[in-house]
């Protein structure tokens, strides 16, 4: 792909600040300042966080299967999108074969399947961020991963939901080796005729379960 002028650019990462939203039993981030300007001359902060936070991705070793993130090449981070239209769902809707099927004729190895709903224009500490975004059923899963694509993508911290399903829905995507991103900024803009291609690159943490990422998706000029 040639970038031009014209050439579209969509941010789909969230950003990461003191205490901001994610899984509801786990410690959230924490940003403090270490130096400042006006004192030392230079501005210093220290993010302590899980790696499984805000915009993220998981890798099959996240289940104790290979590989980890960081044995991803950039190639194997780039791919179609292919948007599911969740808008207008209700919170916890369960995405399964038969709402998939719409777009089986654009499921390939290339293919980046997100869900969006624009839910994350809901982020906070509340019930209907943590558990009503749109997420995948285990037969949900299991017909992306019968296709062959190359990764999921959706707004809630996990691809599976709070449920007990959950761990389910990522080991049928994980031990196909699929990468998995969530915490995603998804809206209208990707949904067609725009083309778009998902970027997603994850900070390279050595044998890591998963990282933080900025995710991005491009689209040409025209």
């Amino acid at each position: 792909m040639v970038w031009t002028p014209g050439t579209r650019w969509l941010d789909l990462s969230l950003p990461l600040y003191d205490n901001c939203p994610g899984i509801p039993d786990v410690d959230p981030p924490h940003l403090r300042m270490l130096a400042n300007a006006a004192r030392d001359g230079w501005n210093l902060e220290r993010l302590d966080m899980p790696l499984h936070w805000g915009t993220h991705m998981d890798a099959p070793y996240h289940q104790g299967l290979d590989p980890s993130m960081d044995a991803y090449t950039p190639g194997q981070l780039v791919g179609r999108a292919v948007v599911v239209d969740c808008f207008g769902v209700d919170p916890g809707t369960a995405v399964g074969p038969e709402r998939l099927a719409a777009a089986a004729g654009q499921l390939s190895d290339d293919a980046v399947v997100l869900l969006c709903a624009g839910w994350w224009r809901r982020r906070a500490w509340s019930e209907a961020y943590v558990a009503g975004a749109p997420r995948l059923t285990v037969e949900g899963a299991r017909f992306l991963a019968e296709h062959g694509v190359r990764g999921v993508g959706v707004e809630g911290f996990s691809v599976g939901g709070c449920g007990e399903d959950n761990p389910a829905v990522h080991r049928a995507l994980l031990e196909r080796g699929i990468w998995i991103a969530e915490g995603l900024r998804l809206d209208r803009e990707l949904v067609a005729p725009a083309r778009w291609t998902v970027l997603a690159f994850p900070i390279l943490v050595r044998q890591s379960s998963g990282a933080p990422a900025r995710v991005v998706a491009v689209s040409p000029a025209g």
